[in-house]
């Protein structure tokens, strides 16, 4: 998985354990998923693999940095060097996930269909997976992936 990088300092966090869900909040960041998910309905997505499909729209860095300021996503990553992409898991079937440089969040932005779910943990707008090992997502969302680099 590719993702935008970004350099940060070395913060430090509390990341918790694999599959550890917390809810999201701060300053408007419900109106910012929702503003976020009516974009991704729009933007333009390239096919990644099977049941999968990458954003690739030049507006990507633009609409996403409300929400990455939003959470203080740099405190919560420890790394140097992290990166962002936003995944379009189309199904019918599940697509796998592993971060091999490190840990990664998993952050639903919108839901098309169904009640995915990463590994058998329910995935809904409002809140963010931590993930540290494979991870299967089933369909159908779009979904920022917030990952160490």
């Amino acid at each position: 998985m590719s993702a935008t990088e970004s350099k940060q300092e070395p913060r430090t966090g509390s990341a918790g354990s694999h599959l550890q869900q917390t809810e999201l909040t701060g300053p408007g960041v419900r109106d910012i998923l929702t503003r976020f998910g009516d974009w991704l309905r729009t933007a333009q997505f390239e096919k990644e693999g099977e049941n999968l499909e990458k954003c690739v729209d030049s507006g990507l860095t633009q609409a996403c940095q409300p929400l990455l300021v939003a959470l203080d996503i740099a405190k919560k990553v420890t790394s140097q060097r992290w990166g962002y992409t936003v995944l379009r898991i189309t199904g019918p079937r599940p697509a796998k996930f592993q971060n091999p440089n490190g840990f990664a969040y998993l952050i639903p932005i919108r839901i098309a269909d169904g009640n995915p779910t990463a590994s058998g943990k329910q995935l809904a707008p409002g809140w963010s997976t931590y993930m540290t090992e494979e991870v299967e997502v089933s369909p159908a969302l779009d979904c920022l992936f917030v990952l160490e680099l």
